[in-house]
C-alpha cells in the first residue's frame, strides 16, 4: 500500500499513486470533440497523471469500454462515462446543487476516490458524510 495521510481527520493510503497534479479530462464522443480531446491528451503525454471520462449527450449511446480504452491507450486512464440522461435532465431542471448523497454516478464516484477522496466518504456505516460540493444544501 502507499503512503497514508489524513483525510478528513482519518488516515486515508494513496494506493501507491503518489503526489503531484492529477487531471480529471472530460471527452465527447462526437467528431471534432473527440478528435480534439485525443489531440489534447496527446500534447499533454502524462498517461500516469489523467483519467478520462466520456461524455454522451443526451440520446446518444455511449462507446464500449474496450473502444475508449483503446482510443486512451498511453494517452489517459479509462474513467468510465458520463451519460446524460432522463436522471441528468431532472437535476439540471430542477436547479439542483448536484447529485443526492449516494447518488453520485459511478464515473463520478471512480474520479473522486482517484483523486484521493476517502472511499468511505460515501459509507454511512463508516460515518460518512458528503463534504463534496455538489451535496451542499442551498
Amino acid at each position: 500500500m502507499g503512503r497514508s495521510r489524513f483525510v478528513r481527520g482519518r488516515r486515508h493510503a494513496s494506493h501507491g499513486r503518489g503526489r503531484g497534479a492529477r487531471i480529471l479530462f472530460r471527452i465527447g464522443q462526437s467528431g471534432s470533440q473527440t478528435d480534439d480531446g485525443l489531440a489534447a491528451l496527446d500534447a499533454i503525454r502524462r498517461p500516469d497523471r489523467i483519467r478520462a471520462v466520456a461524455v454522451a449527450s443526451p440520446g446518444v449511446k455511449p462507446w464500449p469500454a474496450r473502444r475508449w480504452r483503446a482510443l486512451l491507450d498511453g494517452l489517459a486512464e479509462y474513467g468510465g462515462v458520463d451519460e446524460w440522461d432522463e436522471a441528468s435532465r431532472r437535476l439540471i431542471d430542477s436547479h439542483a446543487c448536484g447529485w443526492a448523497h449516494g447518488m453520485e454516478p459511478d464515473w463520478l464516484r471512480g474520479a473522486c476516490i482517484w483523486m484521493g477522496v476517502d472511499p468511505d466518504a460515501w459509507n454511512p456505516a463508516e460515518g460518512g458524510r458528503s463534504w463534496l460540493p455538489w451535496s451542499r444544501m442551498r
